[in-house]
């Protein structure tokens, strides 16, 4: 019998399947959504511009440095005036930690932030996501908050795209990814922990979105934990990989009960 396991630490949190919901913890109030902003920010540039070119190139505002000071231990420092691809830019969005490069890609592709924010929240509306509010486009500042469940359906239109596999770089010619468990060993249960978010930030705590490659039939498990405000970054790691590797031996389980007839 493969029993949920306790999560002592994170208040909120929700683990699915391409199929269901398979658990959730009973909050499901409006929280901050910190880092995972960044998947709309990128999802409304891509919506907005369709591509990100190579050559086309930018130059780092002094909003954006101001954005990215605001996580001190972060090992990407911008200058302004640094000029870098926009490709790179977008990809940074999801591999570097902090709210510099969002800021940037934001500026970038609309004519103000505030418009860049106002798109957002249309897309929100779009997918269905009623109890989600966006004020910019980083999370930085503790305002932008979501549901698990509408942060459920944001990612699973992300998995979607095209551009999904830039949540799985591990290394870039610029950027190193700060998701360690992108480089996890294989287990029985679990392929590959293969993408999205997680960080920590100051007003917010940590928050993650981490998809999880089944063995037995390929499809990802995506565990989503919200607003741990007293937790670390590795705290946060650790019980999503908790919480991804139950669902996984579940489904082994699921499966063996509908071969036997039962239930």
């Amino acid at each position: 019998m493969h029993l949920l396991p306790e999560i002592h630490k994170t208040r909120a949190w929700i683990v699915s399947d391409p199929e269901k919901v398979i658990a959730s913890s009973v909050n499901d109030d409006e929280l901050s959504c910190g880092c995972l902003t960044k998947l709309m920010t990128l999802r409304v540039a891509l919506l907005e511009r369709k591509s990100f070119e190579q050559k086309e190139n930018i130059k780092v505002t002094s909003n954006a440095v101001k954005i990215q000071a605001r996580i001190r231990k972060s090992r990407l420092k911008l200058k302004v005036g640094e000029s870098m691809s926009l490709h790179d830019v977008a990809i940074g969005v999801l591999m570097c930690e902090g709210g510099g490069l969002a800021t940037l890609l934001a500026e970038h592709t609309t004519s103000s932030l505030d418009d860049f924010v106002k798109r957002m929240n249309e897309e929100a509306s779009r997918l269905g996501m009623s109890h989600t509010r966006f004020v910019d486009p980083h999370g930085l500042s503790g305002e932008n908050v979501s549901t698990l469940c509408d942060m459920e359906l944001l990612c699973r239109a992300c998995m979607s795209s095209f551009w999904y596999p830039l949540c799985s770089l591990q290394r870039h010619k610029r950027w190193r990814s700060g998701n360690r468990l992108l480089t996890q060993q294989r287990t029985d249960t679990v392929r590959q922990v293969d993408g999205m978010l997680v960080e920590r930030y100051p007003k917010v705590g940590s928050c993650s979105a981490l998809t999880f490659v089944r063995r037995s039939d390929g499809k990802r498990v995506l565990v989503i934990i919200l607003n741990a405000v007293s937790c670390s970054k590795q705290v946060c790691i650790s019980e999503s990989k908790l919480l991804g590797e139950w669902a996984s031996s579940l489904s082994f389980c699921e499966d063996d009960d509908d071969d036997s007839g039962d239930g």
